[in-house]
């Protein structure tokens, strides 16, 4: 919900599926991310509003990515049945409503799913995470489990826009599809949270991949300033 520029229609006959994992013979993360040595969970959630402390997550989806153990091959998604309303503005950004979701895993039986799928110690990713995170944690509240992950955020928003700057590029607006369009990669079903992940997971491979190519010495240069 982070690029809401435009509205997407319902679709009516999405699945509703607990924990749904599938393989995608197009994504091969870490090619690109074969140097990481602390698991990197990269989520996308849409949300029925903007305000975790009264709103709650209609759809989750992660990847891992971690090169030494190749756990980056089964993303995983669930939608969640919300206990409360979708709200106008966030039903016109991810085109879900309450009929589509009826049938949907609970919030606690989606989160105890979730949590199985993600290493306990990893450090979650996104576009704009903390709002991700926030969402996240009081997911985690309201199914009475302990928030297991890294204190640490790893914002694909800051990095790309701190790495862009490096190279003298502005994006406006600075936001998942003009990042998608740079690197070129494909995005289907705009704030659908397994595209958003997918996309974010590639961008970010594809970010520590251009470091890598360019030879940064980034303690050497350090230590030279």
């Amino acid at each position: 919900m982070r690029d809401s520029l435009k509205s997407e229609s319902a679709v009516s006959d999405r699945p509703n599926t607990l924990g749904r994992t599938e393989t995608d013979n197009d994504f091969d993360p870490w090619l690109m991310c074969d140097n990481v040595s602390k698991p990197i969970l990269v989520v996308d959630v849409e949300t029925t509003g903007l305000d975790p402390s009264k709103d709650t997550v209609v759809q989750i989806a992660a990847y891992k990515l971690n090169g030494d153990t190749r756990l980056g091959d089964r993303p995983f998604v669930t939608y969640v049945k919300p206990e409360i309303r979708i709200s106008d503005k966030a039903e016109a950004v991810h085109g879900l409503k309450l009929t589509d979701l009826r049938t949907a895993p609970s919030i606690t039986e989606a989160i105890r799913a979730f949590n199985e799928y993600a290493p306990p110690d990893a450090i979650l990713c996104g576009h704009n995470i903390a709002f991700d995170a926030a969402f996240l944690k009081a997911a985690y509240t309201t199914a009475g489990l302990e928030f297991p992950f890294d204190y640490h955020l790893l914002d694909v928003w800051s990095v790309s826009f701190f790495l862009l700057e490096t190279q003298r590029i502005k994006l406006d607006p600075h936001n998942l599809t003009a990042l998608c369009d740079l690197y070129g990669i494909p995005r289907g079903h705009k704030h659908d949270a397994l595209e958003d992940v997918r996309a974010t997971a590639l961008i970010l491979c594809r970010m520590f991949d251009a470091v890598r190519s360019k030879h940064l010495d980034v303690v050497g240069s350090a230590k030279n300033l």
